[in-house]
């Protein structure tokens, strides 16, 4: 094989154990937590209404804009989440499904079932 065939397979196979979804998301700290509302720095580019993911899968609804930092209402339980933790942007914003798949289900406040069935 020749050095340029070398470097060509090095490369695809760089590229094929990367996850793009790490490189191009957003992330954050949390600066602080008060009643159920994170505030959050480094998320620049994130939408009003959209959702946002807390370190421990923890989701959160983007609610207050202002020009360094972002309020986040916390959808779930926040009582292990700590000052210091990482946000991740997830680029969708706040929406709840309709059709016949949810008729007579039971969801929580995001729109998940959470019925078992």
């Amino acid at each position: 094989m020749s050095l340029a065939q070398d470097i060509l397979k090095k490369i695809e196979q760089q590229i094929q154990s990367t996850d793009l979804h790490d490189t191009f998301s957003q992330k954050g700290q949390i600066l602080e937590i008060r009643d159920g509302v994170a505030t959050v720095t480094g998320l620049e580019s994130v939408m009003f209404s959209e959702i946002v993911e807390f370190e421990n899968g923890t989701k959160g609804l983007v609610l207050d804009m202002l020009e360094d930092t972002v309020g986040v209402l916390i959808l779930g339980e926040y009582g292990s989440l700590e000052q210091g933790q990482m946000v991740t942007s997830t680029g969708k914003v706040f929406s709840v499904g309709v059709g016949e798949q949810y008729l007579g289900r039971v969801l929580d406040g995001i729109g998940n079932v959470i019925d078992g069935k």
